[in-house]
């Protein structure tokens, strides 16, 4: 909750600034250039308020309509551009091999497709909603979509979905699963030591916290991913 309302107060304020400038601007081309990006901040801030990652609109195969590119295009190009960045500037690898079959990772581009093809991926969990996936993943076998913001924590139920649908996507025991967000340090992170908890019931989840940041030093959960992990942590109620 608290993750949600400090984002959504952020771009919040934002757009008020936005419009801020629309209203001052003397140019009609520039005022509905900051109209049309305050009004685009403006929808991602309710979108936290009400925890409604779905008003981007990105559909069960990953991909996001024409419509979700017109309203929030500026918002899509920021998140496209600080994850470059981030890949540009940081010494992390795309992805990492945190237990037997499970790799966790950031967002993948086009690019990365040969490297990750090596890695025999048979199962995608995808835990962004403002990013569509990249092709080769939607085709991936066993491909799955649950939609969170950035930043932010799965409810209780939508974390036992996720590892319910990973589940039955690997009921053979020899899948191969990649799951990420934006980054691959909040959101999959999550999704990740879940999955560690339910397959190993003795580890302890600050055990598992500390594995998966030796071999993934970019992971840090927030206060909210932490705490529905200790939730789940204290009853897995999920099926073997």
């Amino acid at each position: 909750m608290r993750d949600r309302l400090k984002y959504g107060a952020a771009f919040g304020i934002m757009s008020l600034a936005v419009f801020g400038l629309a209203i001052m601007s003397d140019h009609v081309v520039t005022m509905v250039a900051w109209l049309y990006f305050g009004i685009t901040l403006a929808l991602v801030s309710l979108a936290y308020l009400l925890h409604r990652p779905d008003l981007f609109g990105k559909r069960k195969d990953g991909s996001v309509p024409v419509w979700s590119y017109l309203v929030y295009l500026s918002y899509y190009q920021l998140n496209h551009l600080s994850l470059a960045i981030y890949r540009l500037q940081s010494a992390e690898a795309p992805w990492h091999q945190i237990a037997p079959g499970l790799f966790l990772g950031c967002r993948l581009r086009s690019s990365d497709k040969s490297a990750i093809d090596k890695l025999n991926i048979t199962c995608v969990l995808d835990l962004t909603s403002e990013f569509s996936e990249v092709p080769f993943l939607r085709r991936a076998a066993r491909y799955h979509n649950i939609p969170l913001l950035d930043a932010t924590a799965p409810t209780l139920a939508e974390l036992q979905t996720g590892l319910a649908l990973l589940s039955e996507s690997c009921a053979g025991g020899h899948d191969h699963i990649y799951i990420h967000c934006a980054a691959g340090h909040g959101r999959s992170a999550t999704y990740a030591l879940a999955w560690m908890l339910r397959r190993n019931p003795s580890l302890r989840l600050e055990e598992a916290l500390r594995q998966v940041i030796a071999l993934r030093p970019g992971v840090k959960l927030s206060r909210s991913q932490h705490s529905v992990l200790e939730d789940f942590a204290s009853n897995p109620a999920l099926p073997a």
